[in-house]
């Protein structure tokens, strides 16, 4: 038999790794700027910066609701999942053509 509070357990690391994962970039996007400043890697670096915001404000969520109700089913919600898919959308949009 399994304890039924690992799979929520495990869901809340997932989470916290992804938004330390995604600090990277906003960290790289500066190093960029400072290297060689332009308008493209300042727009993704906005755009970087509200998606790993809207990420950690979404793990949070998901962190509350897993200590209140371990198999709380709920999805993250419509907004923030919108706008991290939007960051990252756009953050990969100006980076892609600096890279080439």
């Amino acid at each position: 038999m399994t304890d039924e509070g690992l799979q929520p357990e495990r869901t809340v690391l997932a989470w916290r790794r992804t938004v330390l994962a995604a600090a990277v970039v906003p960290a790289l996007l500066v190093r960029a700027l400072v290297r060689e400043p332009s308008a493209a890697a300042l727009v993704a670096l906005g755009a970087a910066a509200v998606a790993l915001v809207a990420l950690a404000a979404a793990g949070r969520l998901r962190r509350r609701r897993t200590l209140r109700a371990p198999a709380d089913p709920r999805p993250v919600p419509v907004l923030p999942a919108a706008v991290i898919c939007a960051g990252i959308g756009l953050t990969a949009g100006c980076v892609l053509p600096l890279l080439f």
